[in-house]
């Protein structure tokens, strides 16, 4: 959610508008602390947020133009049918705020409630995806162009999107979107709205999109968005990736011949690479060595060094991945590629 780049995004907040935890927390730290200087404002003129209503306040540093909070019911089986009313009010406020303002256009919006606040996550995306269907009506067509269902967890997304299936129609009635770097997309286009022009999209966190035109595409790549983070698995050679960094493994002896990872990266990179391995000086304590990409597509190759013994295995695995990620990130790094080093 924090690199949408629709209009609104959608935050699932709580009365008080105090994000401390989940998504309000990654917006904010995404955000910076101006989302935090406007919601303590917002409170203080106007009070707490009733369960049902919404906040706005500018976006901070998110690609978005605004946040729109949404305080959705903490569920109450005991008051299951008041907490399914308030959710459909918050996701009526949101869609009414957008629509009602021509330079707000397109919406993100997550699983309401149905993180900590427990409401139950297939009744959740029924409501909302009804709501939506209700909203999207011939005479709201020009109101909005685009509403994506935002959620980073499998298992929301699998749930919006038997939603939108039951609701909008089966999967081969789904129109869909391109991938793009930060997620993969599900155009969720029932053909009882394409007269209203607009799509939803569930943008997913393992999901690719469902036409048969991207069935080869997903078949060799598939993305995971683990806390911002765009994770994507791909089926290629690594030495043939363009890319910021590659990681490749290396032989204690430092000699890239060795090795099925390391010897296609030299066959591809040439001697230079090697040279450059040689007389670069490294800590004995690191596990990485960093050098240029010599004949790569890339900029810098990640060289890390692994044990042979098994018992060191998962325990060096885990250091080195930290040190590569630690390492890209302290010089804003912001793609690279790891082989499965290790099998």
């Amino acid at each position: 959610m924090t690199q949408q780049d629709s209009d609104v995004v959608v935050n699932a907040a709580n009365g008080r508008l105090e994000h401390t935890a989940g998504l309000a927390h990654a917006l904010v730290e995404a955000g910076g602390p101006q989302i935090v200087l406007d919601s303590r404002d917002h409170i203080a003129r106007y009070g707490a947020v009733k369960t049902g209503d919404i906040a706005v306040t500018s976006a901070g540093a998110l690609p978005c133009k605004t946040i729109v909070h949404a305080v959705g019911p903490i569920w109450n089986s005991w008051a299951a049918e008041q907490c399914e009313e308030e959710l459909q009010h918050a996701i009526r406020n949101v869609l009414r705020y957008v629509s009602h303002r021509p330079n707000l256009r397109s919406v993100a919006i997550p699983a309401v409630s149905s993180g900590i606040f427990g409401f139950p996550l297939d009744l959740c995306a029924d409501i909302i995806v009804k709501t939506l269907q209700t909203f999207c009506s011939p005479e709201n067509k020009d109101l909005l162009s685009e509403v994506r269902l935002v959620n980073n967890d499998d298992k929301t997304v699998q749930a919006m999107r038997a939603a939108c299936e039951r609701i909008l129609g089966s999967s081969d009635r789904l129109v869909s979107s391109s991938l793009s770097a930060a997620s993969s997309s599900l155009s969720a286009v029932s053909s009882s709205l394409s007269a209203v022009s607009s799509s939803l999209s569930a943008v997913s966190s393992s999901l690719s999109a469902a036409s048969s035109s991207h069935n080869e595409h997903w078949q060799q790549e598939a993305s995971i968005i683990i806390n911002g983070l765009s994770l994507h698995l791909k089926m290629g050679m690594i030495e043939e990736q363009k890319t910021t960094i590659i990681v490749n493994s290396i032989s204690p002896n430092l000699d890239l011949s060795s090795g099925a990872i390391s010897a296609a990266i030299y066959r591809k990179a040439g001697g230079k690479l090697q040279e450059e391995i040689r007389r670069t000086p490294h800590q004995r304590n690191r596990k990485v060595i960093t050098t240029g990409g010599g004949g790569l597509p890339c900029k810098y190759v990640y060289h890390v060094i692994l044990p042979s013994g098994k018992r060191e295995a998962e325990q060096s695995l885990r250091e080195v991945t930290r040190e590569c990620l630690v390492t890209a990130h302290s010089n804003a790094f912001s793609v690279h590629r790891f082989p499965g080093f290790g099998l």
